[in-house]
């Protein structure tokens, strides 16, 4: 989005590495804008859960990494353990303000492991995981090393 890539922008500036980066705007869908193999990693923070086709995606994703790139996608998970749930509920206007509601929305949203792992499994990339952490789950694929 505009406010995503504002905001990217005005941290890369701040971090004094503007000019190393550049944005496209895009669907993680749709990446025919890139060759194969032309990426050493793809990162993605909280944004899974807006992907209308998330094993088309990863497929893409695959394609422009190739076997030497690494992916790291990060979303809220759906699937709240207790305590997970008390942070975000009975405590998560302390942590969130007021960004509470789009994030209980975003949780609600979410996947869990055990969803991506068959969808990772259906797209045939064998290679990658999806994993729980803390109020997250982590979709991973390693870097190969020849």
């Amino acid at each position: 989005s505009a406010d995503m890539r504002s905001s990217a922008t005005k941290n890369a500036t701040e971090a004094g590495v503007a000019d190393r980066i550049s944005y496209v705007k895009g669907v993680a869908e749709d990446l025919s804008q890139f060759t194969d193999d032309s990426f050493d990693a793809v990162i993605s923070r909280d944004s899974l859960h807006h992907w209308e086709d998330p094993a088309r995606a990863f497929s893409n994703i695959e394609r422009v990494v190739g076997k030497k790139g690494g992916v790291f996608i990060v979303d809220n998970k759906r699937n709240l353990t207790f305590l997970e749930w008390l942070l975000v509920f009975p405590f998560g206007k302390r942590i969130a303000g007021p960004m509470i509601g789009g994030w209980r929305n975003s949780i609600a949203s979410g996947y869990t492991p055990r969803e991506l792992q068959h969808i990772l499994s259906k797209a045939s990339l064998c290679s990658w995981k999806a994993a729980a952490k803390m109020l997250e789950v982590v979709v991973l694929k390693r870097r190969s090393v020849s």
